[in-house]
């Protein structure tokens, strides 16, 4: 294993389910990997300023809560251990990802149009500029403060030894009853559910709210699908999968731009460029 290996952040990798599998066996499986990849990127963050190892760290955690929600019904599933510990240092984590995003892909691409050749407004850029660095350095060292805290760490320990107890993932109840069943038409059930949730989302998301939780599912839908990719026929799987990325990233792209607004105008940089910002925002702007 070389150095790279260690430092980099570690992406999903989503392991290969069989269709003989228990509905408790699948769900193992699926969750200590996704688990894997957020405690991992966790690690890395204490001395990373990477922002990648971020986003990748809150992947895995969306990824974890997709398969506990996937996979709710399973009597082992039931019993993991409460998360309202981590929700703190989980918001921390979501405001420097907007953060790193406005800094490092949205604004960028907007600095000429809105500068130009002119110095004054070139000036103005710059100072919001260092102003949204030295955001994101305290927020960055608030994410880590809050990693630290005894109620994390304990809440990590218990999700872990809770994934570690083998024994109980096998006793479960449904490890029998599902035996002989078709894992394949279970997951086939979950994932026509979630595209139908998403569509009728779809059709009513005139709202900035209800633009957010179409957005969410269709992420949930995007990770249902890579989780139980092998057991799903494999064109549907395909094209409902382009189709929630596309959704996530539409919906991402104009997102991202009022986010950068609303950053900038938090830092107090100039009115006019927060304006211009917004203009940026609205359907038909971005590009």
């Amino acid at each position: 294993m070389n150095q790279d290996s260690l430092t980099s952040p570690l992406r999903a990798r989503p392991p290969t389910l069989k269709p003989k599998m228990s509905l408790p066996t699948a769900a193992h499986c699926v969750l200590l990997e996704s688990f894997c990849q957020f405690t991992t990127n966790l690690h890395l963050l204490h001395a990373s300023d990477d922002s990648e190892v971020v986003h990748q760290a809150r992947i895995g955690w969306r990824r974890f809560r997709t398969v506990l929600r996937l996979f709710k019904k399973v009597s082992v599933v039931q019993s993991a251990p409460p998360w309202a510990p981590l929700k703190p240092m989980l918001v921390l984590m979501g405001r420097l990802r907007d953060l790193d995003v406005a800094r490092g892909e949205t604004l960028p691409q907007f600095a000429h149009d809105y500068a130009g050749a002119d110095p004054g407004k070139k000036g103005k850029w710059r100072a919001m500029e260092e102003a949204l660095i030295r955001t994101a350095t305290d927020q960055r060292r608030a994410v880590r403060r809050a990693m630290g805290d005894t109620a994390v760490q304990e809440t990590l320990l218990s999700i872990t030894q809770w994934l570690g107890n083998i024994a109980a993932w096998k006793k479960s109840s449904e490890s029998k009853r599902y035996r002989d069943k078709s894992l394949r038409q279970w997951a086939k059930r979950r994932v026509v559910r979630a595209h139908e949730q998403l569509q009728t989302a779809r059709r009513d998301c005139g709202t900035v709210e209800r633009q957010h939780r179409t957005r969410i599912l269709a992420k949930r839908m995007r990770y249902s699908i890579e989780a139980m990719r092998p057991l799903l026929p494999k064109r549907r799987a395909e094209r409902w999968y382009q189709q929630a990325i596309d959704l996530q990233t539409d919906m991402g792209t104009t997102r991202d731009v009022m986010q950068a607004a609303t950053i900038a105008s938090t830092l107090g940089a100039d009115p006019e460029l927060v304006a211009f910002l917004r203009n940026a925002a609205e359907p038909g702007t971005v590009r």
